[in-house]
């Protein structure tokens, strides 16, 4: 068998058609979804995007005591562990973090592309770009001037768009193929091509991670603004600011970044299914337990701020898609609503590949679920910033913990009822103490267990 994961960074649960949202068209997910096991309670546990990809990458959690941070020597990433068992793998992606150096996500691959230029990648020199970048048509100046150096400032915006003009102007790329999602897809059908030229179609491990949704907002022409041409006045904000909402984009401008959002997800959803059509079309597919899932969601108005400029572990930013397709059609059209968190995608992996899973592994195998010999691995899921804001929640309650001087929205504890307010808007902590006192005790001691085992 093989393994094709998919993470797409930054993706919200109402980013997909088949998922609630009524405007947006993403008939690749959709699709895939009536052919996969959804996740419906699946939960990233430590904030953000490295130690979420560490977990995948360990199958241990972070939240305990791992801030943003390298690979350890000690760590035993799932690429070495494949490698050792004599599966052929690669990592192809344009995320810049898991490049930085030091950081070692590349270990135990046989095959590793990086695609340069997001984000802050200091990779085209400004020496290298004669023609004048024009940040103003896609920056808007916060009227206090506070900007959270490095983000969103307009350095970054420019170094971005240097790196997409590699040829010396600002409109390099020609065609949607030059973008740097498309790129990542394309990397990874390269490899897989050449695999098949070498008469290898079985034992694959392909790790496709591709940094959009993720701001730099920035889809070609004609899903920049398949939803809507920008209202007078408003711009295509390629990064907006790491700040709150108010004072600084109007209602219009931010229903417009939504939509050039939306559309960024639509053509990065295009994009991924030429991927899995490749796997069809080369009959490998149906060897192939195919998954798809993101590492956090993101703020575009809610709880007033835009981005994840503070670590508020909301549901909105740490409850992610999670699609499993297993080639023995277990998965066909079913949805697990059992609370999942990713440290669970590494061990699931291996177990699907009968390759034993070490002691050293804390999350747990989602097979059992997907079977249906289980019904649930927990009766919680926690999540959170390490050294921050900290949460858990169960199936009536959410619970929302700020810790070393780090506030909240109002206060430094919040409790939330799911079921009358999914989005956790009206805090009630006043009138529930008591249910807060349990879940606070339940979350440090997960934490406490964790950090022991």
């Amino acid at each position: 068998m093989n393994v094709v994961v998919i993470v797409c960074d930054t993706l919200r649960m109402d980013d997909f058609a088949c998922l609630g949202n009524p405007v947006i068209k993403t008939p690749v997910f959709d699709g895939l979804k009536e052919e996969s096991t959804f996740f419906s309670n699946y939960y990233a546990e430590g904030l953000p995007t490295v130690p979420v990809r560490t977990a995948y990458f360990t199958g241990r959690y972070t939240l305990p005591e791992r801030p943003w941070g390298p690979l350890r020597l000690t760590d035993v990433p799932i690429a070495e562990i494949l490698w050792d068992q004599g599966y052929s793998s690669a990592l192809v992606t344009d995320t810049y973090h898991l490049h930085r150096p030091k950081f070692g996500f590349g270990r135990g691959f046989d095959y590793v592309q990086w695609v340069r230029g997001k984000e802050d990648d200091p990779w085209i020199a400004p020496e290298t770009v004669a023609t004048k970048l024009d940040v103003d048509k896609y920056y808007i100046d916060p009227p206090d001037g506070n900007v959270a150096q490095p983000w969103g400032a307009r350095e970054m915006l420019a170094l971005y768009m240097r790196n997409r003009s590699p040829w010396g102007a600002e409109h390099g790329w020609k065609r949607e193929e030059d973008h740097f999602e498309a790129q990542v897809v394309q990397g990874s059908i390269n490899w897989l091509e050449k695999q098949l030229a070498l008469g290898r179609k079985d034992r694959l491990f392909l790790w496709c991670d591709i940094f959009a949704p993720h701001d730099p907002i920035d889809p070609p022409p004609p899903y920049d603004h398949m939803y809507g041409e920008p209202p007078a006045g408003c711009k295509d904000l390629i990064m907006p600011l790491v700040r709150s909402v108010d004072g600084y984009l109007s209602d219009e401008q931010l229903e417009h970044v939504r939509r050039v959002r939306w559309g960024f997800i639509t053509f990065v959803d295009a994009w991924v299914g030429r991927l899995i059509q490749f796997l069809r079309d080369n009959d490998m597919l149906d060897n192939t337990l195919l998954v798809w899932t993101t590492d956090h969601g993101d703020f575009y108005g809610e709880h007033g701020i835009i981005e994840k400029c503070r670590p508020w572990p909301y549901d909105i930013l740490s409850h992610i898609p999670l699609l499993v397709r297993h080639p023995e059609g277990l998965t066909r059209g079913k949805t697990i609503d059992a609370f999942t968190q990713t440290p669970d995608l590494m061990p699931t992996l291996l177990e699907a590949l009968n390759v034993p899973v070490p002691q050293h592994v804390q999350g747990e195998s989602l097979l059992p679920l997907i079977r249906g010999e289980i019904e649930k691995r927990r009766d919680f899921a926690i999540s959170g910033w390490h050294g921050g804001t900290q949460s858990i929640r169960n199936e009536r309650w959410s619970f929302i913990k700020g810790t070393d001087g780090v506030m909240l929205r109002e206060a430094t504890m919040e409790l939330y009822d799911r079921q009358v307010d999914p989005g956790e808007t009206n805090n009630i902590f006043n009138e529930h103490p008591d249910v807060a006192e349990m879940l606070n005790r339940q979350l440090q001691d997960r934490l406490a267990e964790l950090t022991n085992s």
